[in-house]
């Protein structure tokens, strides 16, 4: 519900803002499960998931998501054909879940995981 003291583009813009949020975490859910399937078709799922999310968060100028985002992209294309899932990975897409739905240290976490998965 929109509230009918805002001016119409603050209303847009939190309605814009609800849509980014519910849909970047529907991705980043997704993404757990994928990962936890451990097929190659899960991991090219996830890779087009996770290449949504970048989109999106660039998109939307979330900075702190868009580059874990890529650093989670890279990641399963360096992955491609390993079985599981890196404990790095699924760090970082606990840290853009936190991003996504506003977790205190969630940027902290977020530049952490990102460094780990550059890491590796």
């Amino acid at each position: 519900m929109v509230d009918a003291s805002l001016p119409p583009e603050h209303a847009e813009s939190a309605d814009l803002d609800e849509l980014f949020r519910q849909e970047a975490e529907g991705i980043t859910e997704r993404l757990d499960l994928l990962l936890s399937a451990g097929t190659a078709e899960a991991s090219g799922e996830a890779l087009r998931l996770a290449h949504t999310l970048k989109g999106l968060a660039v998109a939307t100028s979330t900075h702190s998501l868009s580059d874990l985002a890529r650093c989670i992209e890279q990641a399963l294309v360096d992955q491609v054909g390993e079985s599981g899932a890196p404990e790095a990975l699924r760090q970082a897409i606990d840290a853009a879940r936190g991003l996504v739905t506003g977790e205190p240290g969630a940027r902290a976490a977020a530049r952490a995981a990102a460094t780990a998965l550059e890491g590796q």
